[in-house]
């Protein structure tokens, strides 16, 4: 993958890089989204390395997948202000939790990964299963990406997907 759309959902960028290596830091948005372009699955296994660097509001980010637009996807999301793990519905540009997991905080790189396949979810941190769930909401292919919120700045690298 080499072609990424991001949306902030003021504008769209066309952006290429060699390397999936993304600080994402944005000021006047609530939630930011990065979408892989020629992206487009429905049964999917994505994974990606991610580190918290800094925000006072919010830390972290997540995975996005199925993603129709910036108003409709699924993300799991990771947030060590919180030391909480996510999965989110997120239609019509309305978040609704699905699940959660309390994950104490440590400092670095970790490993987030989705694997969803019809309507089963479930969410890895650092190679352990912390959610697991099921929805109907989004039934077609979408494209894969990466979410941040509010002021977190976030690194992200090794984004890798497998699916249908």
């Amino acid at each position: 993958m080499s072609h990424y759309d991001v949306n902030s959902g003021i504008k769209r960028t066309i952006c290429t890089t060699g390397r999936f290596v993304k600080t994402i830091i944005r000021r006047r948005l609530r939630c930011y989204l990065i979408l892989a372009c020629g992206t487009n699955s429905k049964n999917v296994d994505i994974s990606v390395k991610m580190k918290a660097v800094a925000g006072k509001e919010d830390q972290g980010g997540g995975l996005v997948w199925r993603a129709m637009d910036s108003n409709n996807y699924y993300v799991a999301r990771y947030n060590p202000l919180e030391d909480n793990y996510r999965v989110y519905r997120v239609e019509q540009g309305r978040r609704i939790q699905l699940q959660n997991a309390d994950i104490k905080h440590s400092e670095g790189w970790h490993t987030l990964r989705v694997r969803m396949e019809g309507d089963h979810i479930q969410c890895y941190y650092d190679g352990g299963k912390y959610l697991d769930v099921k929805d109907s909401t989004f039934q077609v292919s979408g494209k894969i990406g990466l979410w941040t919120k509010a002021d977190a700045q976030s690194h992200f690298d090794d984004l890798t997907m497998s699916g249908e």
